[in-house]
């Protein structure tokens, strides 16, 4: 895709998606691996669509973390896809994924190879917002992780791509945006067992908002007009959004992640985007 389009792309969706912001209509962000569910997105005029390479992943126990396992090289597995979805699809709402901390990967060519399949958006994918605790801290320390996400999201934003970044904490949030990246997703961690004694989602979901509250507070400091999202896969009803979205006045949006459920319908899907069109603050 040539400078002068991804330029017009990436203004029309920032356009866009302010004026969404300024009318107080939720943004909504679905991120799939099916080439179904983002025929099904795109007709229901999702505002973006995030792509993930683990369709072949099916029969994991959540293909959304696979993408991060020793199963193959994501960044292959997103070019293969894409060169099948863009002759079908329309391609002015996807992001696709960039596994950005991939240290083999030499970027001036993939970002070359994106051009070429006329991409014109990415996100980070996998990431090391999805990886908490001593491990997580050990891979950003010997430079593997999240540095290089922002560094190749800027390089991408620089290129007049339309950038999105899963963020987790604070720190990480400030980092990409002031990186320059167009929209932000507050990742809140993995779901937990139900029948746990240790479960309490009340609580868990007093937690979010308080950590919601922070990381767009900490970012609304530096941009007032970044689309802020946030996605948890322990909040998973229309309720617990509402109350999210009335709690956290800075929050423009949800991310829905059938990547990240075990089944879903085609049926539950419609409805689930359905009801989130519905939403306002």
């Amino acid at each position: 895709m040539k400078v002068g389009l991804l330029m017009h792309f990436k203004d029309n969706k920032r356009n866009k998606l302010k004026q969404k912001m300024d009318n107080g209509q939720l943004i909504i962000c679905v991120g799939t691996d099916s080439l179904q569910e983002i025929q099904l997105c795109q007709q229901l005029n999702c505002d973006m669509i995030l792509v993930y390479p683990t369709a072949k992943y099916s029969n994991a126990t959540n293909r959304f973390l696979a993408g991060y396992l020793a199963f193959d090289n994501t960044n292959d597995l997103m070019l293969e896809s894409s060169k099948e979805m863009f002759s079908i699809l329309d391609n002015t709402n996807l992001l696709i994924s960039v596994n950005c901390s991939d240290p083999f990967m030499v970027p001036n060519i993939i970002l070359k190879q994106f051009k070429e399949l006329h991409v014109a958006g990415i996100h980070n994918y996998p990431s090391m917002s999805l990886v908490d605790g001593n491990f997580g801290a050990n891979i950003n320390s010997r430079k593997l992780g999240f540095d290089m996400e922002i560094n190749m999201l800027k390089t991408y934003s620089d290129q007049n791509f339309y950038t999105c970044a899963m963020v987790r904490n604070t720190k990480q949030a400030i980092l990409m945006t002031r990186a320059n990246v167009d929209m932000l997703i507050f990742y809140l961690g993995l779901g937990h067992n139900k029948s746990s004694k240790r479960y309490n989602k009340t609580t868990k979901l007093e937690d979010d908002i308080t950590l919601l509250k922070e990381m767009s507070a900490a970012v609304r400091t530096i941009s007032s007009e970044i689309p802020l999202l946030f996605f948890s896969e322990h909040v998973n009803t229309i309720d617990d959004i509402k109350k999210i979205i009335k709690n956290v006045p800075n929050i423009n949006g949800y991310c829905l992640m059938p990547v990240a459920q075990s089944s879903i319908s085609a049926r539950q899907l419609e409805l689930e985007i359905l009801q989130l069109q519905k939403i306002t603050y």
